[in-house]
This record gives C-alpha cells, structure tokens and sequence, in this order.
C-alpha cells in the first residue's frame, strides 16, 4: 500500500467516527428537555440495530427458515403483551420482515 491508499483508508474510518462526533456535538447544544428525547431514540436505535444483527446471525447459522421460526416466536409473545413490551415486538418484526420472507403483520 502506498501512502496515498493509507489516506484513503483514514478518510472513510474518520467519516464514520465524524458522524459520532457530529451527533455528540448537537447532543451538547440540545437543551435539557432535548437531551432526554435525544437518548430515548438512540437507545431505540441501538436495539432496532442490536435485533438485526440476531436475525442476520440466526440466518447465518439456520438459513432463510430462521426468518419464519422467528416471526411466529414474536407474534407468540405479543398475544400476552401491550405498551412498550409490544411495541418493541412489533419493531422486532418489522425487522424480521424487512429480510423479505415473511409478513410484518402480527
């Protein structure tokens, strides 16, 4: 590797770690009221990625079935539930449903 395809490599690392730094920033600029919203969707974030990462890792291992497996044994567990518990369900579905082989429908 040249130093010229090091550059490269260092530009596409640090557009990455700038986006972190950007939010971090207008996190700090956010008013106290703003802050708490703030965090409220970066942990939803951080599921929502947190879940596709199970369901990349479940049809790695098993195939395209898992996707199957997987929706029924969400819906199961929304029949009991209401509120959040079921809205995080239904966010887990939706997921499984956007990998194409099944319908989001609970």
């Amino acid at each position: 590797g040249t130093s010229r395809d090091m550059a490269g490599k260092e530009d596409r690392h640090s557009g990455r770690t700038g986006e972190m730094d950007r939010a971090a920033l207008d996190f700090l600029a956010a008013g106290e009221s703003e802050r708490e919203a703030i965090v409220l969707k970066s942990e939803e974030l951080l599921e929502n990625v947190g879940t596709y990462v199970s369901v990349m890792k479940g049809v790695a291992r098993e195939g395209t079935g898992f996707l199957q497996q997987e929706a029924e044994r969400v819906r199961q567990k929304l029949r009991g539930v209401s509120g959040e518990d079921a809205r995080r369900l239904r966010r887990h579905l939706n997921i499984i449903a956007a990998f194409g082989k099944v319908s989001s429908d609970a």
